[in-house]
């Protein structure tokens, strides 16, 4: 029997399961890996709540979350167009 042993603040801890089952494991289970582009944008948190308005007014949702980079592909795609009342 293997024990796999780690330290934490001086003191031994035995690891509980040191060889986990993954038989029954589906694959693909989990959050959808989209195969995106990464883009970094800096914005105050008033205007990161604003954009998650709106892609929830959209019902544009990533793992139960309004998701903003679906708003910002949803409008690169043409499937929704600002306008500006101005």
């Amino acid at each position: 029997m293997i024990v796999y042993l780690y330290r934490y603040i001086g003191e031994v801890v035995y690891m509980a399961n040191y060889k986990p089952r993954t038989e029954f494991l589906i694959p693909g289970q989990g959050r959808p890996k989209l195969g995106h582009k990464q883009l970094k944008v800096k914005i105050s948190d008033e205007d990161r709540r604003a954009l998650e308005d709106m892609a929830s007014k959209f019902g544009i949702y990533y793992a139960g979350k309004p998701w903003i980079g679906g708003l910002i592909q949803k409008i690169a795609q043409g499937e929704i167009e600002l306008v500006n009342p101005g």
